[in-house]
């Protein structure tokens, strides 16, 4: 100790800069460190622990459903919450639907009905000029109307993927934490481990983390927290109030002091 470690990458698509990284890891490292009153970490240009954040479909999904407002935790409580959020999702699609069939239909009687007119009208050698400015009227109206359906369409469509994001979610967090449910129709759509929000690696190029979710700077640095403990040689374990709990989301938790006997075991000169 200390371990030396550097910023080496932020892929586009993260809203942090390398400060803020920085000290997002200052503040995981010093969690560790007050833990244990030692110092464990230190950054450096060329440190060999390398941390850089990369952008995935893990955190589209994250910010598809902080734009829904929905926030996940590996919790019964927050897939119930999540539930109640998806079926609300479920009901509010269903009346926009609902509302654009009933606007197309009217779009197509209206459609018809110009188009008579325009035959009508073509069949007599052409119409009076109050017809004419009228048929031109209602033409752009129409393709006014039709302009405006085009954009509710795509709306209804981005709500349909989001329907299947958070089913999918749901399915995912479902399988993780045993939770036996009838499976959610997500579409298709297929969801990377909802916990998986870091790794920690070691080999014979090196030793690195990635972070690829969080929902915000606090998230960032627990999930750094969570993985500067494997790189101090930590397993995860079944304690959901650990940092090292096995279903790592990034959520807030804490270093328990199981973790810093675990710690100590495994370095008994720690101190």
């Amino acid at each position: 100790f200390p371990i030396f470690y550097s910023i080496d990458r932020i892929d586009a698509g993260f809203n942090v800069s390398k400060s803020e990284l920085g000290v997002a890891m200052e503040k995981a490292a010093t969690a560790w460190e007050k833990a244990v009153g030692t110092k464990l970490f230190s950054e450096s240009a060329d440190g060999p622990l390398t941390i850089g954040l990369i952008y995935d479909e893990r955190q589209k999904e994250t910010q598809v459903l902080a734009n829904l407002g929905v926030t996940i935790e590996q919790s019964r409580e927050s897939f119930a919450s999540l539930e109640t959020s998806y079926k609300k999702l479920i009901s509010d699609y269903a009346s926009e639907e609902t509302a654009y069939e009933e606007k197309v239909r009217n779009f197509q009687t209206a459609q018809t009905e110009l188009n008579s007119s325009i035959k009508y009208w073509n069949k007599l050698g052409g119409a009076p000029k109050n017809e004419h400015e009228a048929i031109l009227i209602n033409q752009a109206r129409l393709k006014n109307t039709l302009s405006a359906l085009e954009v509710e369409r795509q709306n209804l469509n981005a709500h349909a993927k989001n329907l299947n994001t958070v089913a999918a979610v749901l399915n995912q967090m479902a399988k993780e934490m045993n939770i036996k449910v009838d499976e959610y129709n997500s579409g298709g759509t297929v969801i990377r481990n909802v916990f998986d929000a870091g790794v920690y690696e070691s080999d014979k190029n090196g030793r690195r983390i990635f972070v690829y979710q969080f929902e915000n700077k606090d998230k960032l640095a627990s999930v750094l927290e969570h993985e500067l403990g494997h790189a101090l040689g930590l397993e995860h374990n079944d304690d959901k109030n650990s940092i090292m709990y096995r279903l790592n989301q990034g959520q807030i938790q804490n270093i328990t002091s199981v973790d810093v006997a675990t710690l100590k075991k495994e370095c008994p000169n720690l101190n």
